[in-house]
């Protein structure tokens, strides 16, 4: 990869305290380069720089991978870890509680990944180290991680994309977990349809071999929607035709808070 190394310096004035409240989910998160250049910082660690941290993780990851053949997918503190994964040379990174799944910290890690590389993966190559060219990304995921409670994080996110109406069910039992104020349709037909939308969706992958259903996007006249499907869980939102941002996004960023939600419910009932 033809990356310059003189990528601008992160001002820690920047870098906002995402410890405000003490129940984000994520406390620090990291987009970096696997050469240890710190792309997109989100950190609360007032000790230690982006700068070094991604170094020391980059160092980590190459160490373990010469010491193992294979590199380490996180490590684990006293009360906390950091989770990592790699591809295309683009690493993210979280810390968080020890106590946290880590199945559904990596679905998360990956969803950010997968935003990254399609807003900016052709940049990569020839990236001159301008930090800035990140800052859209950089500050809508400050907004996401720093909301705390289901609620706030669904507003947050309705405010991001510029969302009509959002629904999210238990698509197993049909309950209801958050949704905003009802339509002319009736709320247990909305339920019925999503359902059924979902099991049409399913079928349609068991017959073409496709492991399984994450989204599902609709394009009408007047309206657009993104369903997200993750665990036993739905989201979906409703757009007007003229979208705020780009499909893409606006896709990436749906799966990316319906997993963070996911991992919110899963806390509070203390699973793991």
């Amino acid at each position: 990869m033809n990356v310059e190394k003189g990528a601008e310096k992160i001002n820690p004035n920047d870098i906002e305290n995402l410890s405000e409240t003490k129940n984000c989910i994520l406390k620090d998160l990291y987009i970096l380069l696997e050469t240890g250049e710190c792309l997109v910082p989100c950190v609360s660690l007032k000790d230690v720089s982006p700068e070094l941290f991604s170094a020391l993780l980059s160092a980590i990851l190459k160490f373990s991978k010469e010491i193992k053949g294979d590199e380490v997918s996180g490590f684990t503190f006293k009360s906390e870890k950091i989770c990592c994964i790699k591809k295309d040379g683009i690493i993210t990174a979280a810390r968080c509680s020890k106590h946290l799944p880590d199945n559904i910290i990596h679905a998360i890690l990956d969803s950010i990944l997968r935003i990254f590389l399609t807003e900016y993966g052709a940049y990569i190559p020839s990236w001159t180290g301008n930090l800035d060219i990140f800052n859209e990304l950089k500050e809508d995921l400050k907004k996401i991680l720093t909301s705390c409670d289901i609620r706030k994080l669904l507003e947050t996110y309705r405010n991001i994309v510029n969302a009509n109406e959002i629904l999210v069910i238990e698509y197993s039992n049909g309950n209801c977990i958050y949704e905003t104020k009802q339509s002319d349709v009736d709320a247990k037909q909305r339920k019925s349809l999503l359902s059924m939308m979902y099991s049409i969706a399913k079928k349609l992958c068991e017959c073409f071999k496709v492991d399984s259903v994450e989204l599902i996007v609709t394009r009408g006249k007047n309206k657009w929607i993104c369903m997200s499907i993750f665990d036993k869980y739905i989201l979906l939102s409703a757009f007007s035709h003229k979208l705020s941002k780009k499909s893409s996004y606006i896709v990436n960023l749906t799966d990316l808070v319906l997993k963070l939600l996911v991992l919110m419910m899963v806390n509070q009932s203390g699973g793991s």
